[in-house]
């Protein structure tokens, strides 16, 4: 990887491909980083478990949600507020489950306070839905 000789707070983008077949694309607004995306560039899938994780930042540079795109077709999503994680939503592409998303919530001690699952995509409100990568909503 070679480092960049402009000024941190001038970058808008920086793009950089690693040996192991895999990129990642960074946003910066005024020199903070604001959004990450990784891909798996390999041909077969094998450079990581994973297609894509897109990762997006608040104002205090902390992760604000992170979306895993498994190569299963599976999702993670994390949502934070500050450093705590306060619900996860799993997307079961694969069929693996007896439900097609799961959502849990966490509470202030970060234990799973509650569990929603849905066994119809038809039936997950849009609110999740918007959160993960299916490309026939777009």
């Amino acid at each position: 990887m070679k480092r960049s000789l402009i000024p941190q707070a001038l970058l808008e983008t920086r793009f950089t491909v690693f040996d192991n077949e895999t990129e990642r694309l960074e946003l910066f607004d005024a020199g903070v980083l604001t959004r990450t995306t990784q891909t798996d560039l390999s041909q077969d899938g094998s450079a990581a478990i994973w297609q894509t994780i897109l990762t997006v930042f608040d104002d205090a540079g902390l992760v604000q949600t992170r979306r895993t795109v498994f190569d299963d077709s599976d999702q993670f999503v994390f949502n934070f507020e500050g450093v705590e994680k306060v619900q996860t939503i799993e997307y079961d592409g694969d069929g693996s489950d007896p439900w097609i998303v799961e959502v849990k919530i966490f509470d202030m001690a970060g234990q799973v306070d509650e569990v929603v699952t849905y066994d119809s995509i038809d039936m997950v409100p849009l609110d999740i839905l918007d959160q993960l990568d299916l490309g026939f909503f777009a």
